[in-house]
């Protein structure tokens, strides 16, 4: 069992994999132990949910989805660190278009934790693991809607895209533009190349999200956020 990706996870958790050998009883006592374990250290962790997304097409062609989050700085430079300051290699883009709604997910590449893990089983004296000898818990930044507006820039989302992070303190109604609010752009902080494709894992988890999907109208937005 292995700890990968939070949304401002602890950078040193001390605990962050357990092996599960022995006997059946002994393997449900372990497990049991380390769900309560990882449920006290990930108590604090805030939600990787966005409860907005931008659409916005650069200069260049390029197509970028802004997300409204609470933390969005602190949410953005912790997954940085997180990745060794290279989020390209760690996550990418992953989206699902199903039944009038979307999903989107910046999904973490879970065979880098295995691998990362590993290492420090091995400098703890512990064979290394493979993804298949593991379970693998794991939050990704994500954000569901119905998909009035990705429907318009769907078919021009290439292989890479740019992921934008706004805190929604930085928001205000304005009911006369077009977006129906307004917003500095200097505080949009962006990764920039973020590979896009979607796997079994991907799909599955996104799969969930849309599950769970209930559209919001920007009055009902507005209204939560106020």
């Amino acid at each position: 069992m292995v700890i990968s990706y939070f949304p401002l996870s602890p950078m040193d958790i001390p605990q962050p994999y357990v092996m599960l050998d022995g006997d059946d009883k002994a393997r449900d006592a372990k497990a049991a132990r380390f769900q309560s374990y990882l449920e006290n250290a990930t108590s604090k962790i805030v939600s990787g949910t966005a409860e907005g997304c931008l659409w916005a097409q650069n200069e260049n062609g390029t197509i970028s989805a802004i997300l409204l989050m609470n933390q969005a700085k602190e949410i953005l430079d912790h997954l940085t660190a997180w990745a060794d300051n290279k989020p390209q290699d760690w996550f990418h883009v992953s989206l699902l278009h199903r039944d009038g709604k979307f999903a989107l997910a910046l999904f973490p590449r879970l065979m880098k934790s295995v691998q990362r893990m590993s290492v420090r089983m091995m400098m703890d004296g512990e064979a290394p693991l493979t993804q298949d000898d593991c379970s693998i818990f794991f939050d990704a930044i994500n954000f569901s809607s119905g998909d009035t507006n990705y429907v318009k820039v769907k078919d021009k989302i290439g292989k890479t895209m740019t992921v934008g992070f706004l805190d929604k303190k930085d928001l205000a109604r304005n009911d006369s533009s077009p977006l129906g609010m307004t917003f500095d752009e200097t505080k949009i902080y962006t990764l920039e190349n973020m590979p896009v494709h979607n796997d079994k894992l991907s799909d599955e988890y996104l799969s969930k999200v849309l599950e769970d999907c209930q559209p919001r109208t920007m009055e009902e937005y507005w209204a939560a956020y106020g």
